[in-house]
Order: structure tokens, then sequence, then C-alpha cells
């Protein structure tokens, strides 16, 4: 058989041979290909649903958290493998408005993985509010109150959170408090109208 030949068979029925051309190859070839297109189409409408930040970014988001007395936003970058996000590093986008209960900035880029702001413990100080298309504002906070009590969304942090879109919103207190939601527990907050989200137990981070 030279290279051109198509393969086949040959069928002895009684005196007659029947040459046989095996329709079936080149359909399993497309069919193939077929599948994996699908594959790759399902995979990249995939929604991630956790969030991992890496240790070193998360290092350097603690140790602004503990340091800073005005909120702040930044945007987290990184991969997706599968279902799980991998946040490895950050960007600031232009601030418009930064207070101890509040923070307003531009948007972050398109294909962000999670937006991070702080809630920093202390005393709240107000002052004017220019609020940019990424908002956040909590209530004010008591002096005393736990760390682990400022992790948690507020209606402000929902509503912001949820318009945009991004897969992930980040909010940390101090050095060792932390904690992250998804897109659809933030979306699911808002349809029930709440005013305080706070996380899952499994992805909250204190001492």
């Amino acid at each position: 058989m030279n290279g051109c030949e198509k393969p086949s068979w040959d069928i002895d029925r009684g005196r007659r041979y029947v040459r046989l051309v095996p329709p079936f190859v080149p359909r399993i070839a497309v069919l193939a290909v077929a599948i994996v297109y699908i594959l790759s189409v399902k995979s990249a409408d995939r929604k991630p649903t956790t969030l991992v930040v890496e240790p070193e970014l998360l290092a350097k988001l603690q140790t602004l958290a503990d340091g800073l007395h005005h909120e702040i936003v930044l945007c987290l970058d990184g991969r997706v493998e599968n279902d799980v996000a991998h946040a490895s590093s950050f960007f600031m986008p232009s601030p418009v408005h930064s207070s101890s209960t509040r923070s307003a900035s531009d948007a972050c880029p398109r294909g962000t993985l999670a937006t991070w702001h702080n809630h920093p413990k202390g005393k709240a100080s107000e002052g004017p509010l220019s609020l940019g298309r990424l908002s956040f504002q909590r209530s004010g906070s008591d002096p005393e109150e736990r760390a682990s009590g400022l992790c948690a969304l507020s209606a402000s942090d929902v509503g912001s959170a949820s318009r945009l879109g991004y897969p992930f919103i980040v909010i940390s207190v101090d050095a060792s408090t932390w904690c992250w939601w998804s897109l659809d527990e933030v979306r699911a907050f808002e349809r029930e109208g709440v005013t305080r989200g706070p996380p899952a137990p499994d992805r909250v981070a204190s001492d």
C-alpha cells in the first residue's frame, strides 16, 4: 500500500471478494477534534471557585494591612488552574479617595482575579468622599473591636464587588487577619439585602 491508498479489508464471501473502505476512520478523527474543542471551550468558560493567595504576595498584603491607617484598593493578578485561582501579584489603580472607613479608585484592569482592600483597626476618621469606579465603604469601627469582626463585607462592599464582577474579593485587617469571598457569594448577599456579609468559616484567617 502506498501513501495515497486508503486502508481496506478483503472479505471472502464465497467466490466474490468485496473490498471495504472503513468510512468511520475520518469520522473518528473529526469527532476527536470536536471533543477536544468542546472541552477547551468549557474549560475557558469555567469560573474559579477557590482563591489561593501565594505566600509571598500574602506577606506583602498583610504588611500593608498592619501598617495602614486608611483604606486602599489593590487589584490581584495571577493564574487559574482548573477551578483554583492563584493570586501572585498586585497592581494599585489610581486612588480617588482614602479614609479609615472608605476607599475609592479607578477600576481594576480586565482579567483581574480579585480586588483587595483593608479594614484598618482603630478610631474612624472621615473626610469628603469622591466616588471612583471601584468604591468600598464600611461603618465606623470600635477601636476595641476584634480584628476578626472587621473581616466582613459592608453593603457598599457587596454592591461594588457585585457590579464590577471580579471573581473574588479579599479583605485584610492586620498582619494576621484576612478573608475572601467568591463573586457568587457576594451576589447572594446582594440578593438577600444583607448589610454585613461575613466570610465562610474556612475563608478567614485570624489569630
